[in-house]
């Protein structure tokens, strides 16, 4: 069985974000603020790994490559010509 990482990631926020408005009385701003500190930490998890020199963005497509077979060469001539 092979788990999907971005499927992981939503369903954890979701569940978070449950959590917090089940402990909060229910109050909504827990659910609202789920989108923004998703977005919000993958975007310093972004300019980090750009930062340290290995963007996240590369390793994704470099994981879809070797994963992908039949998109391989394109990605790869992609990723040697980025313009």
């Amino acid at each position: 069985m092979k788990v999907d990482p971005i499927a992981v990631v939503s369903t954890l926020t979701v569940a978070i974000a449950l959590a917090a408005y089940a402990l909060t009385g229910g109050d909504a701003v827990a659910l609202k603020l789920r989108r923004g500190a998703v977005t919000g930490t993958l975007g310093v998890a972004a300019l980090t790994s750009v930062a340290l020199g290995r963007p996240l963005l590369l390793l994704a497509a470099e994981h879809v490559a070797k994963t992908n077979p039949e998109r391989r060469s394109e990605i790869e001539g992609r990723l040697a010509d980025p313009a």
